[in-house]
């Protein structure tokens, strides 16, 4: 792990993380609030310049509306949505 965590303060659109968070060999997970309550059903994607679709199990793959594009070396990889307590989780994928 580089770096083990980062934050992001979102408003009305998609906010990338300041500084990429990269992780190998471990669940990815975070949590969302608003005014101190956890927030259900906000997507969170994962992107990647070095992994591909295939690589990965585990997670939705399926297009989400809103997504990031036009920036030829991030690919989409999969996103999560958060849950009724307003956590979210990506799960480990060991790279080809």
């Amino acid at each position: 792990m580089e770096q083990s965590s980062t934050t992001v303060v979102v408003s009305n659109e998609n906010a990338p993380a300041a500084v990429p968070l990269v992780v190998k060999g471990y669940d990815v997970s975070g949590e969302v609030q608003s005014d101190s309550e956890p927030m259900k059903g906000v997507s969170f994607l994962l992107y990647s310049a070095s992994v591909t679709q295939e690589d990965i199990n585990g997670c939705n793959v399926a297009p989400v509306d809103g997504a990031l594009v036009g920036d030829p070396s991030l690919v989409y990889l999969c996103s999560s949505q958060s849950r009724e307590d307003g956590t979210f989780s990506f799960p480990c994928w060991v790279d080809r």
